[in-house]
């Protein structure tokens, strides 16, 4: 009995020997293991490997593949192990708080091995505002690229000048979550031009921003792909902005698209959707420097240019807000294009009001080739288009300068039409229609008001105001001008405007205090 027990023992030791030598022959004899970061939905894995000779000749492929906490099988990405030590890989589209399980896999000769494995458990801040995900870095900041959904703020400021462009979000890739400063500054900030949107948060949709300092920041498009552009948003749709300030915004714009263009000092379009609202309050604009080399359109698409907003539509509320910035504007005849100006607002078609804010601007329009179909310049709100002005308690002390010649040659000016149809205000370019109403306002000369020089004929017409180009049928009440600057050539068409310096107490104190300022 012994002596089958013992050949039996040596048989078993003799075939696990076996065993084990086969079982050495299929592996791949590679060492690796895996580490990662994890965010909200997603996970970046780094593979670390032993340094060996096949992954260095690529005879030896790996890959990692992801399970979640049951195993099941999700997904699968490639590493590229060049250097025959490292390699890294992204996970995206994750769920939020959720663990799942990470294997590291390598293939030589047909055999594939894991290796090694880790669990990963996706984070649970940036859910809300009281877990918002903390930015102190750049690499912080430009990774909410890789979720647009979250709740983020700033505990540092941020200095962007070793970055050669940035944007945030763009066209089908919109920004959704919740963006607050919490009194922090961004600076030195290079806006990309190769989207329809430009902007920091090129396209937004139902998403917050509050409480930041953008500060020096520079747009210099010479392409024809942006439509709309706004230094912190360029479209948004049901958006809430608040306690944003831009300090020192220089936009050189060489050309523009030639169906749409929307510029805005804060933002480009603002927009709603169903019964929702866009609400801008206590946001401003200073030392903004807007120069645009050729301004061109092909279509009548009410393209815009506005100091603080490009466009304001549907339910956009904006109130306690103001801009100050310098606007050169040479524009290209590509009938029958209409260009609208305005040192606050290029265009509003807003159903709520504009209220107790201000621009301080410096507006000039000059003839690049020949004549737009319209031009509408105001130092408020350029026009109205499908929808309604309705102003409150705002304030614009401007200079507006339309000259039909690109030189600002008043001379040759005289022999070059301006536009079809050119309205310029003080206040209002030109007012279709106000469903609230366009009271408590007053327009002042900054320096030298209001002058339009071209060529006037029975095809060419020029309608201008201290207060308004045209009010048409938008009720205007207790709106005033506090100067009579305002200098025309004959045949151009002169409204009538109440002056008097007095009526300032329709403002608030804050913007009476700008008068004087």
């Amino acid at each position: 009995m012994r002596k089958i027990l013992k050949t039996f023992t040596l048989l078993a030791v003799f075939l696990g020997v076996l065993i084990l030598a086969a079982c050495k022959k299929d592996t791949t004899g590679i060492v690796g293991e895996l580490s990662c970061e994890t965010t909200r939905n997603s996970i970046e894995v780094t593979a670390e490997f032993e340094q060996n000779e096949n992954l260095t000749s690529g005879a030896a492929t790996a890959s990692v593949k992801l399970y979640d906490e049951d195993e099941t099988y999700k997904s699968s990405k490639s590493l590229d192990v060049s250097n025959g030590i490292s390699a890294t890989a992204k996970f995206e589209a994750l769920e939020f708080d959720t663990k799942y399980i990470l294997k590291l896999f390598v293939s030589l000769n047909g055999v594939e091995e894991e290796i090694h494995s880790i669990e990963a458990t996706t984070k649970n801040t940036g859910d809300t505002a009281e877990t918002a995900i903390e930015i102190s870095t750049v690499d912080q900041f430009l990774n909410i690229t890789n979720d647009k959904e979250a709740y983020y703020k700033l505990v540092a400021d941020i200095d962007l000048t070793d970055k050669a462009s940035v944007r945030l979000s763009k066209s089908s890739d919109a920004f959704t979550g919740y963006f607050d400063g919490n009194g922090h500054k961004i600076s030195n900030i290079n806006l990309a031009t190769d989207n329809e949107y430009a902007g920091l948060f090129g396209l937004a949709k139902d998403a917050t921003f509050k409480n930041v300092t953008l500060e020096n920041v520079t747009f210099d498009n010479k392409s024809t792909t942006v439509k709309t552009f706004g230094a912190l948003v360029g479209y948004g749709e049901n958006v809430t902005i608040e306690n944003v300030a831009i300090n020192k915004l220089t936009a050189e714009i060489t050309k523009t698209n030639t169906s749409l263009s929307v510029y805005g000092g804060l933002i480009g379009v603002s927009t709603t959707t169903g019964n929702k609202k866009s609400e801008i309050k206590n946001c401003t604009i200073n030392e903004a420097t807007f120069n645009f080399n050729e301004f061109r359109v092909t279509k009548d698409t009410n393209s815009a240019i506005g100091l603080f907003a490009g466009k304001l539509e549907g339910n956009s509320v904006v109130f306690d807000c103001g801009a100050e910035a310098n606007l050169t504007v040479k524009y290209k005849y590509s009938n029958p294009g209409v260009l609208n100006i305005g040192g606050f607002a290029g265009i509003c078609n807003s159903s709520e009001f504009i209220s107790n804010s201000y621009t301080i601007a410096n507006i000039k329009v000059l003839r690049n080739t020949y004549s737009f179909q319209g031009i509408n310049a105001g130092g408020f709100v350029g026009v109205n288009g499908s929808g309604d002005i309705n102003l409150d308690g705002v304030f614009a002390k401007a200079d507006i300068t339309v000259i039909a010649d690109v030189d600002a040659d008043e001379a040759k000016a005289l022999d070059n039409k301006i536009a079809v149809n050119t309205y310029v205000g003080g206040l209002v370019g030109k007012a279709n229609r106000s469903s609230k109403g366009i009271k408590n306002s007053v327009y002042q000369a900054l320096e030298n008001g209001i002058k339009v020089v071209g060529k006037v004929d029975d095809d060419t017409k020029v309608y201008a105001g201290l207060v308004a180009g045209s009010l048409g049928s938008a009720a205007a009440t207790e709106v005033y001008s506090l100067s009579e600057l305002i200098s025309l050539v004959e045949g151009m068409n002169k409204s009538d405007a109440s002056i008097d310096a007095a009526k300032v107490s329709v403002l608030s104190e804050a913007l009476q205090a700008k008068i004087n300022e």
